[in-house]
């Protein structure tokens, strides 16, 4: 029954099925559409499953490279890289060796893997002079620049794919490395958006039948418009596209556009189909809440709800915008440690390499040395002294690189000061101190307010300005001994080791203060910056950093709610207070 679906489908979506015995021609049929028509793509793949002619085993190996293709779009991510890996391990032909694990690449890219990803680019590029089809060695320079895109090395990726655009003439081809190019162009902004050809790549890839990549190259127009100020005519975009992207199935690309969809329609007042494309986004981005589509989609969700004066509901979507937010800064951090982790590793496994060498060398002149006369000893010596020289410089070189990586893992690159890794840490062990010797110890968290608007209204750059500036200012105030760090985003904590609530809230004014006082005029605008803070005081048991950051936790979003720009004193639960309640007389707000 599965094979004659599979011929009857084939038959009217596909044109007449090869003869039973040109196995090769399905193949090469399935791996023509297998990104664009999802229905044919299936069944072209249903009736090579019960093709019952015989195939040679490179045939088979394209019908295993098929099948992780289709694991991988159904979400099956671990299936396909199980597949992919036996493929690029065992095949006999380096064009299949090398196409598998350059879909490895994008595979592992999916599950996150960003570091093996890139691990996996280097062994299979290494693989490239031994490939004969240049379509082939720019599949593979494309899966390069896809993962360079993803793990924000632009420059990078937008070098792969105008390789790849410049040198190839498969219309396939040149859709996707063109849809890359723009993605990069987009978000170096180096050159006018007017000037990049986003309607000439959308028109390639439709009528190459690639409807995913013409959808994200759709979104990225709809992204160009929302730039220039034109939001209606952004949507106008999507809206032209949506019934194509909703056929494709993906869920990455369809809770892009309708993340994209409700930003949009919401800026241009049509707040109904901005909370249907919000939450439609959101039903998409399930399981993928560090997803961009999921934070916008979260963030309309909590301006539709203020607009309507529901503020149970807004505090509610702000709070579930706020952790994808997080989940999102985080994760961008996280390609960004994953691609400087394996060029530290490239390059310390280079050196190691060259300090091999120069080894080998000096022990075969040795060798040479000790053959000859007495009368070289002294030239014997000098090539020991050159060892041993050359030894304690690539020590020395080595032992520099641990230390930075140690310092990459424990500073926060923007501001720095410590990492939310770091900071916990060194908080757990300041509070085992501080309890055993009976002194109080104080923790004080607080974040900008309005930081997001900063961004918006006057770019990254601004923002990441003045992050680095109350990074500086709160520095100045504290004290030696006092750790100081940031926890993720614009949020940052403080600990007052010594320091009992009352002394550390006169700290927590201070640096209050010093934040509302910083000019901005260096950064090239005027924008107000504040910050609200929360204060949690721990003795003895109840120093515990986990229970201390609730607490914190729970008094800044007090602050926030009663007008930001405020401190607010969380103090010691009473003992029948359950482990969610506030008792009333447990806070204290200085504004």
């Amino acid at each position: 029954m599965r094979a004659l679906v599979a011929a009857i489908v084939l038959l009217f979506c596909c044109g007449p099925l090869p003869a039973a015995e040109d196995f090769g021609r399905l193949l090469d049929r399935a791996d023509a559409i297998r990104s664009g028509d999802r229905a044919r793509f299936e069944a072209a793949l249903a009736a090579l499953r019960e093709h019952p002619g015989p195939a040679s085993p490179a045939q088979r190996e394209r019908l295993d490279f098929l099948e992780a293709f289709a694991e991988a779009r159904q979400g099956d991510f671990p299936a396909a890289i199980v597949r992919l890996r036996a493929l690029s391990a065992s095949s006999g032909d380096p064009a299949m060796r090398f196409r598998a694990g350059a879909f490895l690449v994008n595979t592992l890219a999916g599950t996150r893997e960003f570091a093996e990803g890139l691990r996996v680019l280097d062994a299979t590029l290494a693989l490239a002079d031994q490939v004969d089809d240049p379509e082939v060695r720019n599949g593979g320079l494309l899966a390069g620049a896809v993962l360079y895109n993803q793990v924000g090395q632009y420059v990078l990726g937008r070098e792969l794919a105008h390789r790849v655009a410049a040198s190839s003439r498969e219309p396939r081809t040149l859709c996707v490395a063109r849809t890359v190019g723009l993605e990069a162009e987009l978000e170096l902004s180096e050159v006018p958006l007017r000037s990049l050809p986003f309607e000439e790549t959308i028109g390639l890839c439709r009528a190459q039948g690639e409807l995913i990549v013409a959808g994200f190259a759709s979104g990225y127009l709809a992204r160009r418009y929302a730039a220039e100020g034109d939001p209606a005519r952004a949507a106008d975009v999507l809206r032209g596209v949506l019934d194509s992207v909703e056929a494709t199935g993906y869920p990455r690309l369809v809770g892009e556009i309708h993340g994209l969809l409700a930003s949009y329609s919401l800026a241009t007042g049509d707040r109904a189909a901005a909370e249907r494309h919000a939450r439609r986004a959101v039903e998409q981005g399930a399981g993928i809440s560090y997803a961009q589509p999921v934070v916008d989609a979260h963030h309309t969700l909590h301006e539709l709800a203020l607009a309507r004066g529901d503020i149970g509901a807004a505090l509610g979507h702000y709070r579930r915008y706020a952790q994808a937010d997080k989940a999102f800064l985080d994760d961008v951090k996280a390609r960004e440690l994953a691609f400087q982790m394996v060029r530290h590793e490239t390059l310390q496994k280079n050196q190691t390499i060259e300090l091999l060498n120069q080894r080998n060398d000096v022990l075969e002149l040795e060798q040479r040395l000790a053959r000859q006369a007495a009368a070289n000893s002294r030239l014997a010596l000098v090539l020991l002294l050159v060892l041993l020289a050359s030894i304690g410089f690539w020590a020395y070189k080595i032992k520099r690189l641990q230390m930075a990586f140690r310092r990459l893992a424990q500073v926060d690159g923007l501001t720095g000061i410590a990492n939310r890794h770091h900071f916990t840490g060194q908080a757990a062990e300041l509070l085992a101190r501080a309890a055993r010797e009976g002194m109080p110890a104080t923790l004080l968290m607080f974040d900008l307010d309005l930081f997001k608007a900063i961004n918006d209204r006057h770019g990254h750059a601004a923002g990441d300005w003045a992050l680095r500036q109350v990074a500086r200012s709160c520095a100045r105030d504290l004290r030696e001994g006092d750790l100081f760090g940031r926890l993720g985003g614009e949020e940052f904590a403080v600990l007052l080791p010594g320091l009992d609530a009352a002394a550390a809230l006169a700290m927590a004014e201070r640096l209050r203060a010093g934040i509302e006082e910083i000019d901005t005029t260096p950064a090239g605008a005027r924008f107000p910056i504040t910050a609200s803070f929360g204060l949690a005081e721990g003795r003895g048991a109840s120093a515990d950093l986990d229970a201390l950051l609730v607490r914190a936790d729970r008094a800044l979003y007090r602050a926030k709610r009663a007008g930001r720009n405020r401190v607010e004193v969380e103090r010691s639960p009473t003992p029948d207070a359950g482990p969610g309640d506030i008792p009333g007389d447990s806070s204290l707000a200085v504004s």
